[in-house]
This record gives structure tokens, C-alpha cells and sequence, in this order.
């Protein structure tokens, strides 16, 4: 953050940063009977509350303005982003917590717990059985609060979660009623808010097999992928070429391309366009699309991972933190996309405009409009704005259309 911090400053546009962590996996998100009504559900979430309104009693002692906040998250922290914009209320007490959001892959359209599933249940006796509190004389879960880290660590990551599921499923926050009253999609249509490849199964080889993972494994109703993957054309001019090797477990480029395009509108895209299309109605959006790929993927041909725009956002030339520097070896333009993007960002923090600050790049960042459907796209080889197609936007509406009522978001 120090870098995006200071070349903010250096633009004009300075802004205070004010990071944190918070309880994640079954510290924050914990399920079961024992939880649900004993004010235990989403700590997580509590957790970043409690920042949010330390911000607001401390700010204006580093000379910030309470009035002015942004909260910012990626991948899950944008999830965690998105359930704050649609939660009951976006205020405590007489204080609004935050007057702007930034989500970076992710959204409040996201997977989320209830407490009638027996997953969580079995979770959660699972583990007070391990450790023995589920025959303890007082309640299981003040026993789980006494034992030390260690122990509690141990019996939840035991080997019979190999693809790491229970860790995955463990890790949503659940409808409890209070901060999250309902499914976000439902909350979003009803405006109830504050005024890719890296998702492809390994299970799957080629179209066919991707019908079947998602029948099966994300049991959706057969009549409905059916109906989903018509949206999915293939690209009939472009041969049918041969990946060697296969890329994950496909081997068909064509299939490849159409399972990913399909992925990534399931897992990101279908919400990212709900969630613009119903602010912009009221408080405004702007989306963005990041094409600029990075020289550590393991495989180039999988093309913009996820978070490959954490490098070139945050100005962090020197690649500090990372494996190989995501600016070695990159086109010159790969520098040029950096400073835009954070001035971008910069401008949006600092005066609810990304576009403030960017006239040296001759580019404008238009609001998203239900009329005119435009995204920036942030390539290192040209940035530009793109107007979504025909094609693409029924394939959202529909992913959109059932969201609530088959996929529990």
C-alpha cells in the first residue's frame, strides 16, 4: 500500500490507507446449531465492522475526513466488500461507516451459508468431536474457545479434506438474519443497498465433462446448464487446435475458450454486471476488465490469472513480495497501465472519480449505464474502453435471472 500511497500523493490526489486482518475460515465464520442465535455468526464480518468504526472515531486524528471513507477489497475481501454494501444497514448508530466501495473480483453474489445445511452442522460436531467438547458438561462451543490454537488448528485441517472443501465452505459468511438478512442478489434487485480459468475444475476435460461437473458436482438442474451452455457458442471460425500439453485436464482449445468463458461469468462476471446495473441506478459505478498478463503464470496460455493486478495497481515496480517481479520483462506500455491504474483508483478514493487526474492519458473512465454497458480495460499494449456484446449480456441475464433460486447467493 505504501507505494499506491505515496504515488497518490504525488498526483494530487493523496488519501490515508488503513489496513487490518481479521478472523477468517471457522475463527470468523464458524456455522452449526450451537452458533446460530447465540451472536457468534459472521465475527469476520464483525471484526471488519469494528475497523470501519474505529475509522470513524480516529481518522481525524491522521488527518483524515470520517465522511470520506472507501472500503476496498479483493477476491474474498471484495466478497466481504460487497456483503457490507448489502447489508441491513451501512451505518452504526448515528455514524455511516463508509461513503464508497472498491471490489476487485469479487461480490456480495457469492456463495453463502445457511443454517439449515448440514454441512456446517457436521463441520461443527466434527470438530467438537475431535477435540472432545461435544461431550463436555458445559456448551461446545465455549469449550472450542478454551482450547489453544494448536489444538482447534489441528482438528479442523485434518487430511480428509484433500481439495480443500470444508476450508472453501468454511470461509462464507451465513444468513443470520441481522448483517445479512437475505441472499445479496435478491437484496441488490430489490435495491436493498447502500445508496475466468482460475475457477475450471480439474475433473474437467473437454464441454461434455463440463456439463456433467456442473450437474453433479455444483448440482445445478440439468435443464438449466442445458440452457446456460447454449449462451456459450463455439468460435467456429478458429480451428479446433490441438493443446499440448493439455491446459488443466483439457486438450480441445475450443473447449478450453467456451469453459471459460462460461467459468468466469459464473464466479465473477454475472455479479460484477448485477451489482453495476443496480448502482447505477442510484450511487453509480464504474467496471473494469484487467487483460495485462503477468510473467509468473505458470502456464501463459491460461492467460490474466486471478489477481494478476495486484503488482501494476499498487505501483510496486520493485516486485517486493513476490516470486518474479510482475514489471520484468514486460512491453513498455506495462508501466504506463500501472500509473493510470492508480491514479485511477487514487482519484475514486480521494473525489469519487477515477477520471480525475488521468487527462495526461487522453482516456475518459465512463459511468457503467443499463443504456451504454462500457468497461475499462486495462491492457499494457493499449487502455480502452469496451461496450459489452449482445451475446455476452444474455448469457449474464440469465446467470443473474437464477442466482437466488438455484445457486444460494
Amino acid at each position: 500500500m505504501t507505494f499506491l500511497v505515496a504515488a497518490a500523493a504525488d498526483a494530487g490526489l493523496p488519501f490515508i490507507a488503513v489496513t487490518f486482518n481479521y478472523r477468517s475460515s471457522i475463527w470468523g465464520f464458524l456455522g452449526g446449531r450451537q452458533v446460530s442465535g447465540s451472536a457468534n455468526d459472521n465475527v469476520g464480518l464483525y471484526d471488519q465492522r469494528m475497523v470501519l468504526r474505529w475509522v470513524q472515531d480516529n481518522i481525524s486524528g491522521f488527518g483524515g475526513d470520517p465522511q470520506k471513507v472507501t472500503i476496498w477489497g479483493g477476491s474474498s475481501g471484495a466478497d466481504d466488500v460487497g456483503f457490507h454494501l448489502t447489508a441491513r444497514d451501512t451505518t452504526d448508530g448515528s455514524l455511516r461507516l463508509f461513503r464508497a466501495a472498491i471490489l476487485q473480483s469479487g461480490s456480495p453474489v457469492s456463495t453463502t451459508n445457511t443454517h439449515g445445511e448440514g454441512f456446517l452442522e457436521d463441520i461443527y460436531q466434527e470438530i467438537a468431536s475431535t477435540t472432545g467438547c461435544v461431550d463436555s458438561d458445559d456448551d461446545s462451543l465455549d469449550c472450542l474457545r478454551t482450547l489453544p490454537f494448536e489444538e482447534l488448528n489441528q482438528a479442523f485441517q485434518k487430511d480428509s479434506d484433500p481439495d480443500g472443501v470444508r476450508l472453501f465452505r468454511s470461509s462464507f459468511p451465513t444468513l443470520d438474519g441481522h448483517l445479512i438478512p437475505g441472499f445479496a442478489s435478491l437484496r441488490l434487485k430489490a435495491s436493498q443497498h447502500a445508496q475466468g480459468s482460475t475457477w475450471i475444475s480439474d475433473r474437467v476435460t473437454d464441454w461434455s465433462s463440463f456439463r456433467n461437473y456442473l450437474v453433479v458436482d455444483k448440482k445445478y438442474p440439468a435443464h438449466v446448464v442445458d440452457r446456460l451452455m447454449s449462451h456459450y457458442t463455439a468460435r467456429e471460425t478458429q480451428p479446433d487446435d490441438l493443446l499440448q500439453p493439455p491446459i488443466k485436464s483439457i486438450s480441445s482449445r475450443i473447449d478450453f475458450e467456451r469453459i471459460e468463458r462460461l467459468s468466469g461469468d459464473l464466479e465473477i462476471n454475472a455479479a460484477d454486471r448485477l451489482l453495476c446495473e443496480r448502482f447505477s441506478l442510484s450511487a453509480g459505478c464504474y467496471t473494469y476488465r484487467f487483460d495485462a498478463p503477468t510473467p509468473s503464470a505458470n502456464d501463459p496460455r491460461l492467460g490474466v490469472l486471478h489477481g494478476a493486478e495486484i503488482g501494476p495497481l499498487f505501483q510496486n515496480t520493485a516486485g517486493l513480495g513476490f516470486d518474479q517481479n510482475p514489471f520484468s520483462n514486460q512491453e513498455p506500455g506495462y508501466l504506463k497501465m500501472s500509473r493510470m491504474m492508480g491514479i485511477a483508483w487514487a482519484g475514486f478514493i480521494a473525489e469519487l472519480d477515477p477520471n480525475r487526474g488521468l487527462s495526461e492519458f487522453n482516456l475518459s473512465w465512463p459511468l457503467y449505464s443499463l443504456g451504454r454497458k462500457e468497461s475499462m480495460i486495462f491492457d499494457s499494449s493499449e487502455c480502452r474502453v469496451e461496450r459489452e456484446s449482445d451475446q455476452r449480456t444474455r448469457a449474464l441475464d440469465y446467470i443473474n435471472g437464477i442466482q437466488h433460486t438455484l445457486m444460494l447467493r
